[in-house]
This record gives structure tokens, sequence and C-alpha cells, in this order.
């Protein structure tokens, strides 16, 4: 399983994390187990729905935050790359740490 198939089977899971989108397009999740709150920028917002929807590569992050958002495909790469290596650091390497 890649990593970003595991990022989305993670937040697609209502069991170890609670993820909630607010009014001003930003969002939250709640990691169920440590209690730890992440706050995500209307960017990561969008990137997290396009996990939970089903969007498995880099690839297909970075086209969608293009079609969305006024950014380039090389601005849009180093930010979906950096997403994801935060969202990495903070659900799976801390869950295979504590397993």
């Amino acid at each position: 399983m890649s990593r970003i198939e595991e990022l989305s089977r993670l937040l697609a899971s209502d069991e170890e994390f609670t993820q909630q989108k607010l009014s001003d397009e930003t969002g939250v999740i709640l990691d169920v187990d440590s209690l730890q709150v992440f706050s995500l920028n209307p960017t990561g917002q969008f990137l997290v729905d396009c996990l939970r929807q089903g969007v498995t590569t880099e690839d297909g992050l970075v086209e969608r935050l293009v079609a969305e958002f006024d950014v380039g495909e090389g601005m849009a790469r180093e930010d979906v790359a950096g997403f994801l290596g935060e969202l990495e650091t903070h659900l799976i390497e801390k869950r295979k740490k504590k397993g």
C-alpha cells in the first residue's frame, strides 16, 4: 500500500480520526487516540477532501489542486509533497512508533 493510499484509508476511518470541514473552508483533524488536533488551511482541507474521495496518487492531487486554485503545476506539486509529508509524519509515523 502506498503512503497516499494509507493516508486516504486513515482519513476515511472514523475509528482513528475525526475530520471536520469548517464554514471558512478550513478544517481540523482529531487523532482519536492521542487527542491531538491538526488544523488545516483551505488548501489542506481541499487535499484532505480529495484523499477522502479516493484520490490516491500525487499526480491526481496535483491535478485537482491546479484545477481548483490559481496555482501552477510546479507550486502545486511542492505544496502536495509538503502536505503529504506532514500528514505522513503526524498520522502514519506516530502510529508505527506506538504500535
